[in-house]
């Protein structure tokens, strides 16, 4: 059970499939003590995508599979029995409510920084939660800093060491802008494009491309 201290990362997504690119961020971002846990939390029915072309079950499933062996990173299924868009506050929401005592940092790309105020119930979500941002190809980091600085709150910048700026709000909240020293070139998309072609990608975990061919995923 997380105690005080702990800090949950919860790095949600459609996971269509997992691949190394997800892994690596997570891998990162525990390297640099940022969070103690990475929780994946697949997307059941995401409101600002399109559905995912894997069901559910084979997402967890393939997760699963990645994860093996990782004692920091773990899935969630907390969006299994989810009805309507699975909004991101509602997730959170039911994420502390099972892990009381564990402050939880929500993981999302830059691109997804700039969108925040689009988002359902947005100022909520910064209110009981602290931001992850991870930098993103071709969004610079001033337009980050701005962004959070016209974000409720009232943000202040308190310390920028090489990789990582730390803001916090005037309630105590952080948000954490996160440069990785390596990027992954790479996409679920492109990776379902190699597969849908007969080809392996080598961004995928061995027992994940083990489980798409038996399952005939892809079109595998």
């Amino acid at each position: 059970m997380p105690n005080k201290e702990q800090k949950i990362g919860v790095f949600g997504g459609t996971f269509d499939p997992v691949h190394e690119g997800h892994i690596g961020i997570a891998d990162q971002v525990l390297s640099k003590g940022i969070v103690d846990q990475v929780l994946f939390v697949p997307a059941l029915n995401p409101p600002h995508k399109d559905t995912a072309q894997a069901s559910y079950v084979h997402r967890v499933a393939m997760l699963e599979a990645a994860l093996s062996g990782r004692d920091k990173m773990a899935v969630s299924t907390v969006e299994r029995h989810r009805e309507g868009p699975c909004y991101t506050l509602h997730t959170l929401e039911a994420l502390q409510r099972q892990y009381p005592h564990a402050r939880l940092v929500f993981l999302m790309g830059a691109d997804s920084l700039l969108d925040l105020p689009k988002w359902y119930r947005f100022a909520k979500i910064l209110n009981h939660n602290d931001l992850l941002v991870v930098s993103r190809p071709g969004i610079k980091e001033q337009q980050c800093h701005q962004a959070i600085l016209a974000l409720p709150g009232r943000y202040a910048i308190c310390d920028h060491k090489d990789e990582l700026a730390i803001y916090t709000g005037e309630q105590g909240q952080c948000i954490y802008l996160f440069a990785p020293d390596r990027s992954w070139p790479v996409s679920s998309t492109s990776i379902r494009q190699q597969i849908a072609s007969s080809h392996d990608p080598k961004e995928l975990h061995g027992d994940v491309l083990a489980y798409i061919h038996t399952h005939h995923l892809y079109g595998a």
